[in-house]
């Protein structure tokens, strides 16, 4: 039992091969993006100031905690 085993996974190997044949093209050397050796370039991984944060409030938006100056004040003295 341990032989039929054995060359099942002999034959399951080889077949792996075969499919894995064509190689692919070899990968040129990555270069680094030429922004990369300066000091204050963005981290291409940080969302740039026009990504919507939803922590923070938009800076032209209106403030949704705070009321405008419309807002009706019940508690004001008539």
């Amino acid at each position: 039992m341990r032989q039929k085993n054995q060359q099942r996974k002999k034959t399951q190997r080889q077949r792996e091969r075969q499919q894995h044949l064509p190689t692919p093209p070899p990968e040129e050397p990555r270069t680094p993006p030429p922004y990369a050796s300066e000091p204050y370039a963005p981290d291409p991984y940080t969302p740039g100031p026009h990504a919507s944060d939803p922590r923070t409030p938009a800076p032209h938006g209106p403030d949704p905690y705070t009321p405008g100056p419309r807002a009706s004040t019940p508690y004001a003295p008539d």
